[in-house]
């Protein structure tokens, strides 16, 4: 049978484990929470770039019918092309680093 001191050592070094572990599980969330913001910022300035490019106009074509047809100058275009462009490059980051993340969590599981 232990000890109470053999115990109380046990003890002690499971907290310890446990205080390691939840230390790296913070650094972990952290992480993850940093680029989740980043991601979020270039999203949302991509979306105010595309708003700021694509100033179209409404125009009535047929009071009758009351449709309309949008318009966009050669600004809106190029601000379309630039957004299309600034998505494909955050989708391929984005593939990247889940790709990453995926190849680190399958290393992760093989060394255990």
């Amino acid at each position: 049978m232990k000890t109470k001191e053999d115990l109380l050592a046990s003890s002690q070094k499971h907290k310890l484990l446990i205080k390691k572990e939840l230390t790296a599980l913070s650094g972990k969330t952290t992480e993850v929470v940093k680029k989740l913001m980043i991601a979020g910022t270039v999203i949302s300035s991509a979306y105010l770039l595309y708003k700021l490019f694509s100033d179209s106009e409404e125009v009535v074509v047929n009071e009758k019918e009351k449709s309309t047809k949008k318009t966009s100058s050669g600004l809106g275009r190029i601000g379309k092309v630039i957004t299309q462009q600034a998505w494909l490059y955050i989708l391929s980051e984005s593939k990247q680093q889940i790709q990453e993340y995926l190849n680190k969590l399958d290393d992760n599981g093989n060394d255990s």
